[in-house]
């Protein structure tokens, strides 16, 4: 695992303030001193009680802001606990930006901080929040961007969505992005295959994030957030100023499987939209994006932003290292034309059988007895060969002993058979006692 730190400006919507309209943005037209701030800007609040809040991910939070002649007090709470020190936001000379809050090292999880407004001094009602920092633990510090056009995106309805970015909408990743009007909801799907081991896994690996980056603005309307289903709150881009490529959600140490993110709009005026630009996830050889209508996983953390990391590596920008997934048409008709194939060959073999087996039918000798010749008798007879479909033989003259008187069976063409009968039994002995 690899520590790396994320950036939040203080537009980002994932830094609460509360509550609404006790909290402003600043600008040069009102503080001249508006162009030392991170990016520009910053957002104060001079109403006792107003707070802002953010939730992290992570081991450490910083909190950055402004130390000034006209800031006050403030008390912070950290993950429940409330510092029993008040925090001074008052200096001279002025010092832009400044470090209000830096926590000690935290066991790595989910987090939250809290800075409220406690001032005392009417000449020092003012608190302000320039950007915040925080720390976590990562599987690797590389990362990819996906573009919104990547399979893993699914906008619902779809024609509520377009891809045709007015002059209005300047600054997105690629030049491409997704906006809707009358918006119901926007989701992604990203997961990764855990590597091939012998052994299987004991724990699912920590690190793995996901950073969706949008625009706020004007007509940015608020959203409410979903992690593997579970609701992650609602957060508002409806900011003075349209400033593209800020996170609109990030989700870290989310653990091995497929995730489901999903961004919901919840405009408040009339028109107001959600702008879609890309999403930031982590490279490694095993990252993989799919879509899917259901979770397989349990989000294990939330929260941060990728806009200005401060450890300064850069992001890969080739959308096409997502994996897209493969379709199941392929498949099954490979499935049926081999089904198909087996079938004609098991026919083929079964013809061939058939027709071989009838040949050597017809080749096969049957065997006839050979007709009875005369002097024999019954049974004297000799046995031949003869192919199937040839003639059959005369049948033979019965050579057996005939009573006194009875007439001679002829058979046509066995005319030799008329001669006289060979001796019976008592002759045959008669003859045999004479010869002694």
């Amino acid at each position: 695992m690899t520590s790396k730190n994320f950036t939040v400006d203080n537009i980002n919507p994932l830094i609460q303030y509360s509550p609404p309209g006790t909290w402003t943005e600043g600008n040069s037209t009102n503080d001249g001193e508006t162009h030392l701030y991170s990016a520009g800007t910053f957002t104060l609040c001079t109403t006792q009680g107003s707070s802002v809040t953010f939730t992290f991910n992570g081991t450490q939070v910083f909190v950055f802001g402004a130390k000034r002649g006209n800031h006050g007090l403030y008390s912070v709470t950290l993950d429940g606990y409330l510092f029993q020190t008040l925090f001074d936001g008052s200096a001279s000379p002025e010092i832009i930006p400044a470090p209000l809050f830096a926590s000690d090292i935290l066991e790595l999880g989910q987090h939250t901080v809290t800075l409220t407004n406690q001032w005392t001094d009417p000449s020092k009602p003012f608190l302000d929040i320039d950007f915040i920092t925080w720390t976590t633990s990562v599987s690797t510090v590389e990362t990819m961007i996906l573009e919104d056009t990547v399979d893993a995106f699914s906008y619902s309805p779809p024609t509520s969505w377009t891809t045709d970015l007015s002059a209005s909408f300047t600054g997105f990743s690629d030049g491409n992005g997704h906006t809707g009007n009358r918006c119901i909801g926007h989701s992604l799907v990203f997961g990764k295959r855990p590597r091939p081991s012998p052994q299987p896994r004991t724990k699912p690996s920590q690190g793995d994030f996901i950073t969706l980056f949008g625009a706020v603005g004007p007509t940015i309307a608020p959203y409410s957030v979903e992690v593997d289903a579970i609701d992650r709150g609602t957060y508002n881009a409806t900011k003075a100023s349209y400033i593209p490529r800020v996170a609109l959600y990030r989700a870290t140490n989310l653990g091995a499987g497929q995730h489901t993110l999903r961004l919901i709009a919840l405009p408040a005026l009339f028109g107001q939209i959600l702008a879609i630009d890309s999403v930031e996830v982590l490279a490694t050889p095993t990252a993989s994006v799919q879509v899917s209508s259901a979770s397989t996983a349990t989000a294990g953390g939330t929260s941060g932003d990728s806009t200005a990391a401060t450890n300064g590596n850069t992001p890969t920008t080739d959308s096409t290292n997502a994996k897209k997934s493969s379709s199941v048409g392929p498949a099954v008709g490979g499935a049926i034309g081999g089904v198909v194939l087996a079938l004609l060959v098991c026919l083929i073999f079964l013809l061939c059988w058939r027709k071989r087996r009838r040949e050597r039918y017809l080749a096969e000798p049957t065997l006839v007895p050979r007709p009875y010749t005369a002097g024999f008798g019954v049974g004297g007879g000799r046995a031949r060969w003869r192919n199937k479909g040839g003639p059959a033989p005369l049948p033979p003259t019965a050579n057996v002993p005939l009573p006194p008187g009875a007439p001679r069976m002829y058979v046509l063409g066995r005319e030799q058979d008329a001669g006289s009968l060979p001796p019976d039994y008592e002759q045959a002995m008669e003859l045999h006692r004479g010869a002694s």
